[in-house]
């Protein structure tokens, strides 16, 4: 394996300063909202129910996050430390895998691709608030930032060892966001167009296609280890308030669990922002997300996989009956490397 480049120690750097910096200054303990709250006293319960040898109790969402939580805690103590740190750690590792993915997609970008897309996601606005708080997005963002390379690598190497650590991280980042599912869309149509171009058979294309699935389905094993105990679901409520519409797409004024909810924009509209939102690409830099495009046009596996990320996850957030500037996290890597190329 090449040796790590040196962009991506400094985005990493760059990255925890910044947020270690803003948790000193302003002692905010990622508590924030019913939902950071809920996680943190999951993890707790969690972290009591495994050193009891029970199976996890039952929970809202998935059970990714608190986990990692429950491993934090045995480290620093039963303390909201132990939550945002998880999420600290994993925000400031989304800038070096960032860097890590532009420099698979396309090997010959020069340094300068690789520091502005490494310093977008070191301090995109967005990323770092949600690396203060104790939720799971910035872990889910990380996790699939990591398959994305990975997929990468392997489709550039022609090796499935890294195929299989695409599988396993992809698995990993549905069992800290549902949400996340959606991206094996997109990555089955990257392989797809990378194993064509390589001439690969078809047995073969299903061979490695099924080692994926199935690694990616073992790292949902934890989730799902109580229905294969006593047949009960882990996750209690998060898919029967969760209804997705294409209608939503044109609509701000929603119906949903919560209630009534008026917007400012149609969750379509939302759902797009981020391309030129200060929060995520600073709105003078949104043309070169084409200029990037244009970059990786000839490399057709790059190409599906940096337009197709961004596009399973805005259609998913469309159809929402719910606008929230967490959401859009899930497609602010690809934007970072587009821009940088």
């Amino acid at each position: 394996m090449r040796r790590m480049p040196g962009e991506a120690f400094a985005a990493f750097a760059l990255a925890l300063v910044v947020r270690v910096a803003l948790r000193v200054l302003t002692s905010f303990d990622g508590l924030y909202g019913q939902d950071a709250y809920a996680y943190f006293d999951y993890a707790a319960q969690l972290r009591a129910a495994l050193a009891a040898g029970l199976p996890p109790p039952p929970f809202h969402y998935p059970l990714g996050y608190p986990l990692l939580t429950a491993l934090a805690m045995a480290v620093v103590g039963v303390r909201p430390l132990a939550a945002q740190l998880v999420s600290l750690l994993a925000g400031a590792a989304v800038a070096p895998l960032t860097v890590l993915l532009i420099r698979e997609v396309r090997p010959q970008a020069g340094r300068a691709a690789s520091i502005v897309a490494g310093a977008l996601a070191a301090l995109a606005p967005q990323l770092v608030l949600a690396s203060l708080t104790s939720m799971s997005d910035t872990t889910a963002v990380a996790l699939v930032t990591l398959s994305a390379w990975a997929l990468a690598r392997s489709l550039r190497l022609r090796e499935t060892r890294w195929l299989a650590l695409a599988g396993l991280a992809l698995g990993a980042a549905v069992a800290t966001r549902w949400a996340m599912a959606v991206l094996a869309l997109p990555w089955a149509a990257t392989s797809l167009v990378g194993w064509r171009r390589d001439g690969m058979t078809t047995r073969r294309m299903l061979a490695a296609g099924s080692m994926a699935v199935v690694l990616g389905a073992g790292a949902l094993a934890f989730e799902m280890l109580p229905s294969l105990l006593d047949g009960r679901s882990t996750s209690v409520g998060e898919f029967s308030v969760v209804t997705w519409s294409p209608a939503n797409a044109l609509r701000s004024t929603l119906h949903n669990a919560d209630g009534t909810l008026v917007y400012p924009v149609p969750v379509g509209v939302y759902a797009l922002e981020p391309l030129v939102h200060p929060a995520f690409v600073f709105p003078l830099l949104a043309p070169l997300l084409l200029a990037g495009l244009l970059a990786v046009r000839r490399d057709r596996a790059a190409a599906v996989m940096l337009l197709g990320w961004p596009v399973a996850v805005i259609t998913l957030l469309a159809g929402l009956p719910w606008e929230n500037p967490r959401f859009p996290l899930a497609y602010l890597p690809p934007l970072a490397v587009l821009v940088g190329l």
